[in-house]
């Protein structure tokens, strides 16, 4: 294994800012007027989230496949429903992860040494 890249918290959420680790999508439904008419939209594709893969092949290609999956299964899914004032409802599905969870698992995993600012 390497040696651990010693860098500040902030010089991380440097290298991160260019990454967004999250998507969503609509998953459709239905919008109600006052004259009590139903409009439906239709739900969009699910996505994939690979942004922190993508940070992670670029910053930290020495990334085991362990690592990877650690913060794989620390990835979170999520689902909203919006209602409007007529009695229609709509839901948003989100999959996302917290660039500090990334750093938490690369300080455990030795990839990185956070010192002092």
């Amino acid at each position: 294994m390497t040696e651990p890249k010693i860098m500040t918290r902030n010089e991380f959420h440097s290298l991160t800012s260019n990454y967004s680790f999250e998507v969503s999508w609509s998953n459709g439904g239905t919008h109600n007027d006052c004259w009590g008419n139903s409009y439906s939209s239709s739900a969009d594709e699910p996505l994939a989230l690979t942004e922190h893969l993508d940070f992670l092949c670029t910053f930290f290609p020495e990334v085991t496949i362990r690592t990877v999956c650690k913060i794989q299964e620390a990835v979170s899914f999520s689902t909203k429903t919006y209602s409007d004032y007529y009695g229609g409802s709509t839901s948003e599905s989100r999959i996302y992860i917290d660039r500090d969870t990334i750093l938490r698992i690369l300080v455990e995993d030795d990839y990185i040494e956070i010192v002092s600012e």
